[in-house]
């Protein structure tokens, strides 16, 4: 079961992937990157790039988040 959230996070990467994100006011620090995907189109004229990422933070609780622009998101929660 999973819960949608599209909600802004701020993310620190290293080496250009993610090692950790805060969400709701709390550091979550990532262990594992289990998929990691790219989509670029034309969305009526206007390009559309988003790097997703689905992670496995220490806590062992799992997350995607994904990055649109300068921008990153907390997509979806994993129960």
């Amino acid at each position: 079961m999973t819960k949608l959230y599209h909600a802004p996070i701020e993310v620190v990467t290293a080496d250009g992937r993610p090692s950790r994100f805060r969400w709701r006011g709390h550091w979550h620090a990532i262990r594992a990157v289990y998929e990691r995907s790219f989509v670029q189109a034309e969305w009526w004229k206007q390009e559309v790039s988003r790097a997703s990422y689905s992670v496995q933070c220490e806590d062992l609780e799992e997350f995607d988040i994904y990055r649109q622009g300068d921008q990153w998101f907390l997509e979806r929660v994993w129960d």
